[in-house]
């Protein structure tokens, strides 16, 4: 669950399946809500299911970046820029930011030995940068759900055509059209890998 949250995608993993689930999350408040889910979940269930979390931002280099907060809107929360192509309306107030962690979740140690046919992206622009750093990761993936909203990944330097390129080269394909992705606030677009065949 990449760009977790408050944990909404996390618990319904939790919830319906026995699987381990990785929940990455830089937002020191999203954090608070994501642990705080996370406790009452295991105090109420009894499910066997791993969870970690991760308390950084999945990128391809690692360094410290400015993550920006929307008032009244922690879900959208940008990495590395406050341009009025992250806002939700031209007069969004995004003055409260702070320093994040950001690494390649390639590189995250262990996570090196495990498989994610799932995974979930949503990061608010920083698409085509989390999924350069999660390559060999992404080799054990069946199924990709990515947000993808035009304006914010080129905020970020990036575009739909340039996103849909980079996971072409990784072996996914959209299931149903993209279009989407260039309205003003993008959408949900699912891929699955191909696997060749040997």
């Amino acid at each position: 669950d990449v760009g977790a949250n408050i944990g909404v995608c996390t618990l319904l993993m939790l919830a319906k399946t026995s699987s381990y689930v990785v929940a990455v999350e830089p937002s020191p408040t999203n954090l608070f809500y994501l642990m705080s889910s996370l406790r009452v979940h295991a105090m109420r269930s009894e499910s066997s299911a791993e969870v970690y979390v991760l308390p950084q931002a999945a990128g391809d280099t690692t360094t410290r970046e400015r993550m920006y907060r929307a008032a009244h809107n922690a879900g959208n929360s940008v990495i590395g820029t406050s341009s009025p192509l992250v806002r939700d309306h031209a007069s969004q107030n995004m003055s409260d930011a702070f320093d994040v962690e950001v690494a390649p979740l390639d590189e995250v140690y262990f996570l090196e030995s495990r498989r994610f046919p799932v995974v979930k992206m949503d990061v608010q622009g920083f698409e085509c940068r989390a999924l350069r750093g999660m390559r060999s990761l992404l080799r054990t993936t069946h199924t990709l759900r990515v947000e993808l909203a035009d304006r914010w990944l080129r905020a970020h330097g990036c575009s739909v055509p340039e996103a849909l390129a980079l996971l072409s080269s990784l072996n996914f394909t959209a299931v149903g059209p993209t279009r989407c992705a260039m309205t003003r606030y993008g959408c949900d677009v699912t891929f699955l890998r191909t696997v060749e065949k040997t």
